[in-house]
């Protein structure tokens, strides 16, 4: 792996104490809430007050509402919008890797028509991006494979896209989905970030990296061996025990040296 981060959870203050002790970086999840900026005009300078000087910083973009691939133009532009904006938020931050989700789902539009929407919109996304330095990586939520994410990256033919491939969500987010060790052996280097969270196969459930059904020793393997360049983030709902354990299991097969006592 290039890097890894913990979510935020939102709670900046706590989660970046555990962070340091551990010598990983964060992943902002605070300004995912597109009306954050406006109710805390202050927030980007609050937040970086809080969380202090950290080696590397990713975010989670928008995503609440947002499609790039629906019929209903509108929804479209707002969601431009609301990425470029991402963008500005990134740059303030001092963040390259922004995750941002491909919000495909079965019924949203027609497949073809879902495909060339999408491919249209992330040409231009990729126009209006070109001074900024950053890198979008297209999340799965609910999509049972990753073709059309591929698509998507091949067709921007460009090293600022690159496929999140949220190992949780492949696992129990959709019926008859392909199996997360299948999207790694299948995506390989296109998948740019991981977000690491297990569950039983039923539901989202964001629990620690070893509560779970996904086999994630082999996961974590695979990646190595597929998707070495990729970066990975702890993205487990609660920050003081499913973090700390997710952490040390890492730590336990090697993948990280916990550089001091973490803060109870």
């Amino acid at each position: 792996m290039k890097h890894i981060v913990i979510a935020d959870q939102e709670c900046p203050a706590e989660t970046s104490k555990i962070a340091r002790a551990y010598g990983v970086g964060l992943e902002c999840t605070t300004f995912y809430d597109t009306n954050y900026l406006e109710e805390h005009p202050n927030g980007i300078a609050q937040y970086l007050q809080t969380i202090g000087n950290f080696p590397y910083l990713s975010m989670h973009g928008p995503f609440t509402g947002l499609s790039t691939g629906v019929r209903d133009r509108l929804i479209r532009a707002v969601t431009m919008r609301r990425y470029l904006e991402a963008c500005e938020t990134a740059r303030k931050l001092g963040v390259r890797d922004i995750v941002i989700h491909n919000n495909y789902y079965d019924y949203c539009a027609p497949r073809n028509v879902w495909r060339e929407n999408t491919k249209a919109f992330f040409a231009d996304l990729l126009e209006a991006i070109r001074d900024y330095d950053v890198r979008f990586h297209i999340e799965n939520t609910l999509e049972r494979d990753g073709e059309l994410i591929a698509e998507i990256i091949q067709n921007g033919g460009s090293p600022k896209l690159s496929m999140c491939l949220d190992v949780g969500h492949a696992h129990g987010m959709a019926r008859d989905a392909m199996p997360p060790l299948e999207w790694i052996s299948s995506y390989r280097d296109m998948i740019g970030h991981v977000h690491l969270h297990n569950n039983h196969g039923q539901r989202d459930e964001h629990n620690n990296l070893q509560n779970g059904t996904i086999p994630m020793e082999k996961v974590l393997e695979a990646l190595e061996l597929y998707a070495p360049d990729a970066n990975w983030c702890i993205e487990c709902g609660l920050p003081h025990q499913d973090v700390t354990e997710s952490l040390n299991y890492l730590v336990s097969l090697g993948y990280l040296k916990k550089k001091e006592k973490c803060c109870e």
